[in-house]
């Protein structure tokens, strides 16, 4: 018997993350400078 998400389910909390994900995502893109760069592997 399927009931679909619940609270504290995986597919709730991959939600949630995605959403945390993309705000950490956009914070970093203001606060980074044209003159920033990376190194190393990604």
């Amino acid at each position: 018997m399927d009931r679909g998400p619940v609270e504290g389910s995986l597919k709730v909390a991959a939600g949630r993350a995605d959403e945390c994900a993309a705000w950490q995502l956009t914070e970093r893109c203001l606060a980074a400078a044209p003159e920033d760069g990376a190194r190393g592997m990604f």
